[in-house]
């Protein structure tokens, strides 16, 4: 009884001290986030599978700006645009000459680049997030969705000190996406009308 005891006050300890762990990187990582308004960078995007072969490596450019606003596009040979204003999401893709437009659910909200453009309060709400520091300027988070049909399984995020740098996102089939963010910009002057889209003369338009 004795042994059963000291192993259920070991067990104990050890999930104390794991979900003390869990505060202090959702602390470190909402405090990372937090203070930023507006996020603008170019971006290197590879996708490789899960046998770790590239599959493609897209060039890109993004905007996004609390709350909800949200600008993506990619460059040739695969392009597209999304553009988010908070209430409606547009696809673009000028290869099919097709616009799909939908309501900004919470599905779509909880995808990765959306971290930038909502609330960051509630991440331990859908996420268990843990930290490595990498080094003395350079620190790691790793957040595992908590929904069973999230969009990803897990997603890496790197900063060096409080610029993010990376994002790495694995999916359900073992497929990663890699994104190297350069020339960020914080907090910088955007456009408001970079966050609204008119579909071109000519292009189908579905609505979900």
């Amino acid at each position: 009884m004795r042994f059963a005891g000291w192993v259920l006050a070991c067990s104990s300890l050890l999930l104390s001290g794991m979900a003390s762990a869990e505060l202090d990187a959702t602390r470190h990582l909402q405090g990372k986030l937090q203070d930023v308004r507006v996020f603008q960078s170019e971006f290197t995007q590879t996708v490789l599978s899960s046998s770790g072969v590239v599959q493609q490596t897209t060039l890109g450019e993004m905007a996004v700006k609390r709350p909800g606003l949200f600008y993506w596009q990619t460059f040739a040979p695969f392009e597209q645009i999304l553009v988010s204003d908070g209430d409606q999401l547009w696809s673009y893709d000028p290869d099919l000459e097709q616009v799909t437009v939908q309501a900004v659910a919470q599905r779509l909200s909880d995808t990765p680049a959306m971290l930038f453009s909502g609330e960051v309060e509630g991440l331990s709400d859908s996420y268990d997030i843990d930290s490595v520091e990498l080094n003395d300027n350079s620190w790691q988070f790793r957040l595992i969705p908590k929904q069973p049909d999230s969009l990803f399984e897990e997603l890496r995020l790197t900063f060096n000190k409080d610029t993010l740098v990376q994002m790495h996102m694995l999916d359900s089939l073992g497929n990663r996406s890699n994104l190297e963010f350069n020339n960020v910009q914080i907090n910088g002057k955007v456009d408001g009308a970079l966050f609204q889209f008119t579909p071109p003369d000519g292009v189908d338009v579905i609505t979900q």
